[in-house]
């Protein structure tokens, strides 16, 4: 079994060539895409495994070549990289004809057993057909730029003189950008494209309808021009980082062409030419996101004050009886902040066998998703109190119970006045009986008295 490795990373091919070696197989190496090729074409291989950026000619545009060539497009081709991590480089990567993609580092024995079960496919003839190249999804074409021009900007001359060699690749191109210009212009967020001084040099549809502008007028202006809260907030150093490779975005606000300003959300990435290196802002106008998140803020106000202004304790809990949130009632016999008690079950603050009665009548009401009304003891202060609490599921918009929503009151006046009331009430009633008791001997001892006046009568 013959392999060709290709890496432009001697110490990378010394590995891999020992790896494969120590399973049986014969390795040839190349350090780029052009002596792969080379080989390849001179003596043909079971398998290509290559790493992706390298000199000359890299790794996607070798496989191009190999699923081109009538003598090489069936040999399984297996990507094998540390730099290109993203699941688009993969996607195109599959897209253009390989059978795996691999991101370093992995272990020897799983590398192995990918590698094992790529030929076992390619043998049974079960390697999937490669998808169409450059699909028209806006993420693929973005990814294939990022691959061929932003991390190759080095050598971009030697590979447009290599794509001019492939009309179809170079086709491609022309379509793809055409396909990019026609998704942009069909974006329903704005697009500005600057270089580094923050000129700008290219805009979308949606730029120019959202500021007011013509794109000549849009071309002639500046970041600051368009952003000035940004520029003054010092957002424009994150250029430079952004230009390494890292992700910004950030809140601002646009200035219209009337003057008026609107609240944008800004993703900036970098895009990397031949000749220069230029920014691509996305601004996404969140005007009516910013109502939506005032109107909110606000009626969580109106609700937390109705909240802390009712006497009862209330409390929120989720599935697993773990608090989310509480009043400041109930937080005031806890003796905590409102926000200290979320994560918190009853054993932080209850004893154990209070603890559990409480999270089984939770349990108890969420399987069951009816509403129940308790009165118990409650602890507060080593004081014995009394409380009537009212536990009710609360539920998703799907209608799954996803926790409990407790509300309680102090109860212990009402317990002893009812308490009273039963006493006085059972004094009443003793009283009754005995009074009912003395009326039927004061009749019975009316009834002995005129017997004896009868009695008496009868002697006269």
């Amino acid at each position: 079994m013959k392999v060709l490795i290709v890496d432009d990373n001697e110490d990378s091919r010394i590995i891999l060539k020992r790896t494969l070696e120590s399973i049986g197989y014969t390795v040839e190496e190349a350090s780029n895409g052009v002596e792969a090729l080379k080989l390849a074409k001179e003596s043909t291989p079971d398998m290509v495994i290559s790493d992706i950026l390298m000199p000359e000619k890299d790794g996607f545009m070798l496989c191009y070549e190999i699923k081109h060539d009538e003598g090489l497009k069936k040999i399984p081709f297996v990507f094998y990289t540390a730099t290109y991590k993203d699941q688009r480089d993969e996607k195109l990567a599959i897209a253009l004809g390989a059978s795996h993609f691999i991101i370093k580092p992995v272990e020897p024995d799983e590398f192995l057993k990918i590698i094992k079960e790529v030929l076992q496919e390619y043998k049974e003839k079960k390697l999937p057909v490669p998808e169409e190249q450059l699909k028209e999804d806006i993420e693929i074409y973005r990814m294939y730029v990022d691959s061929l021009v932003k991390k190759l900007d080095k050598n971009i001359k030697d590979l447009e003189h290599e794509l001019k060699a492939h009309h179809e690749i170079e086709e491609a191109f022309r379509t793809s950008e055409k396909r990019l210009s026609a998704v942009m212009d069909q974006a329903p967020d704005a697009f500005f494209i600057h270089n580094t001084q923050g000129q700008v040099v290219d805009v979308n549809k949606k730029a120019c309808q959202s500021l007011g502008y013509t794109r000549e007028e849009l071309l002639s202006k500046t970041i600051a021009d368009i952003d000035p809260e940004a520029i003054g907030k010092g957002k424009d150093k994150l250029w430079g980082k952004v230009i390494e490779g890292e992700a910004a975005v950030f809140e601002s606000h646009h200035k219209h062409k009337d003057g008026d300003e609107f609240p944008v959300e800004i993703t900036l990435g970098a895009i990397h030419l031949d000749h220069e290196t230029l920014i691509l802002g996305i601004a996404k106008d969140i005007t009516k996101r910013k109502w939506a998140e005032k109107s909110l803020l606000e009626s969580e106000n109106k609700y937390r004050t109705l909240l802390e202004n009712l006497p009862q304790k209330i409390f929120l809990k989720d599935n697993n009886s773990v608090y989310v949130s509480c009043n400041e009632n109930y937080a005031r016999d806890l003796k905590i902040n409102p926000d200290e008690i979320t994560g918190k079950t009853d054993y932080d603050f209850y004893s154990k066998d209070s603890a559990e009665k409480y999270r089984a009548d939770d349990k108890r009401i969420m399987e069951s998703g009816t509403v129940e009304y308790i009165e118990e003891e409650y602890i507060q202060n080593g004081k014995q109190y009394f409380i009537h609490t009212v536990k009710t599921p609360v539920r998703d918009e799907k209608g799954n119970v996803i926790g409990i929503l407790g509300i309680f009151w102090d109860i212990t006046e009402r317990k002893k006045m009812e308490k009273e009331n039963q006493k006085r009430v059972k004094e009443l009633e003793d009283f009754y009986n005995i009074a009912i008791g003395r009326e039927v001997k004061m009749k019975e001892l009316k009834e002995e008295i005129q017997k004896l006046k009868n009695e008496l009568s009868k002697y006269k």
